[in-house]
């Protein structure tokens, strides 16, 4: 993560191989590490349930805003959350092509940058990564190759990666996604000296980022995500939750992305799958909606720190923002 992060600042840092965290003595919150920095509070409203971020020390919202659906022309959900007490918001250059980095732009300007915590991510970076690494698999011998497609189905076996509950399978394609990075995984550990790492890695981050600071109409981001971030928890929490304990001890913060999503038909986002809803019936039972009792079920883990809620109209803010707020 990269806190206050401007363009220059990132193009002259971004090959370091580590930041530093800076600790405070001052105001501590419940849970934290003694040597964790103060509590940054940003759009702190009554009624809105608040959790630390680990140990970059941002108070935020417990439902977040979720990007996707934002673009120029559809940012008053946005504006009508932070109303309301929300505090971060995701988005990332995918989303919409750009568009929901420049539908940003408008809420920032008319609700104030300081008012909010504002994440990317650099998407472009696993494409460019197997992208350099297809064209080297393309370059070795016949026997080579063999030796590393043992060597990638070897690493799916061990982690179950290939089973539907590894990441949710919330939309198509997303088992293919999961088997290109694999392979670069093995590449990069066989062959990592055969590609132009600056080129692959620092170039495409640098650019990404200065393109989205440009949507974005700001000159820094709080939290880059880089690349992009894991997803789902309600249907693959047998792997989640085990590294939400080990983030936990790290002081890392995680914010829960697609827990609703990942419980309806990736072709058909209102049809819910009925037997991942079923789960959630057994562990959430109640008259609530199903977004509602996703992320109440999120929200029940205290290793995460927040939620992430796609809204795209008043009912839609009022309803989810409820699980935060009762």
């Amino acid at each position: 993560m990269i806190h206050e992060l401007g363009r220059r600042e990132f193009i002259e840092g971004s090959l370091a191989a580590a930041a530093g965290i800076a600790a405070s003595s001052a105001r501590l919150v419940a849970g934290a590490p003694p040597d964790s920095p103060a509590p940054e509070w940003r759009n702190r409203q009554p009624g809105m349930k608040y959790r630390r971020l680990g140990r970059t020390g941002f108070m935020v919202s417990e439902i977040v805003f979720g990007g996707d659906p934002v673009t120029p022309d559809n940012r008053r959900p946005v504006e009508m959350a932070i109303e309301r007490g929300l505090n971060y918001l995701d988005t990332a250059p995918a989303y919409g092509r750009g568009k929901s980095e420049e539908g940003y732009a408008g809420v920032l300007r008319a609700v104030g940058r300081d008012k909010v915590f504002l994440t990317t991510k650099v998407s472009p970076l696993g494409g460019a990564r197997n992208r350099a690494y297809r064209d080297v698999f393309a370059g070795l011998t016949r026997a080579e190759q063999e030796a590393v497609l043992r060597e990638l189905a070897e690493d799916l076996r061990k982690r179950d990666a290939t089973l539907p509950t590894y990441m949710g399978n919330y939309f198509d394609g997303q088992l293919r996604e999961i088997e290109e990075d694999a392979l670069s995984d093995v590449l990069e550990r066989r062959y990592h000296a055969k590609i132009d790492a600056r080129a692959t890695y620092a170039d495409t981050m640098v650019r990404s980022v200065d393109e989205s600071l440009r949507r974005l109409g700001t000159d820094h981001v709080d939290i880059l995500m880089c690349p992009h971030g894991a997803s789902s928890y309600a249907v693959n929490r047998s792997f989640v939750e085990p590294a939400l304990e080990e983030a936990k001890k790290a002081d890392l913060g995680v914010i829960g992305m697609k827990l609703a999503q990942a419980l309806f038909d990736p072709d058909r986002s209102t049809n819910p799958r009925a037997e991942r809803v079923a789960l959630l019936d057994r562990v959430v039972p109640g008259e609530r909606s199903v977004h509602q009792r996703a992320y109440a079920f999120g929200l029940a883990n205290p290793n995460l720190s927040a939620v992430v809620s796609n809204m795209v109209a008043e009912k839609q803010v009022a309803e989810n923002l409820a699980v935060a707020t009762g």
